[in-house]
């Protein structure tokens, strides 16, 4: 590497949709080889993660991610808006937070407020509609093979 690190042993954890690889890698230091894969990775689009090796990285065992546009393509609120015909207004709300004119606790009251009323049998139509992104069924599978508890999160409704 051109932190003077050695690659030691190639790993493939995953080729379809997405590729996934752990490289062992010896000789240099974590936040070295973390600061120039970072570099790298932006330029050519891919996500890198760095860990120190040893027991405590194998202890290691729980990857949480964000629901929203992590795990799945789309932002559950936005569906349950279609559904109740106030798209429009809960991105203007949306753009709103984005722009920091309202905080986070705003905003979600806010767009919750605009579904007042919505039916509950939405639900189970907007769970049909979900998308997930692509890989992280491979993702999750590769996790749990290689022994990872996996959970998800979400910022909302706190």
């Amino acid at each position: 590497t051109s932190t003077g690190g050695n690659i030691d042993r190639i790993f493939r954890l995953a080729k379809y949709p997405v590729t996934a690889v752990e490289f062992a890698v010896s000789g240099t230091g974590t936040a070295e080889l973390r600061t120039a894969l970072a570099t790298e990775a932006a330029e050519i689009g891919v996500d890198v993660a760095v860990v120190s090796a040893g027991l405590s990285r194998r202890a290691q065992r729980l990857v949480v991610m964000d629901v929203d546009s992590t795990l799945i393509q789309d932002e559950v609120i936005e569906l349950f808006a279609a559904h109740a015909g106030c798209e429009d207004k809960v991105a203007e709300v949306t753009e709103q937070a984005m722009r920091g004119e309202l905080d986070f606790e705003q905003s979600l009251h806010a767009r919750v407020a605009l579904l007042a009323g919505l039916d509950a049998s939405v639900v189970d139509k907007v769970r049909t509609e979900v998308r997930l992104t692509p890989g992280a069924r491979t993702l999750i599978r590769t996790l749990k093979r290689l022994g990872y508890q996996v959970g998800v999160v979400s910022g909302g409704f706190t």
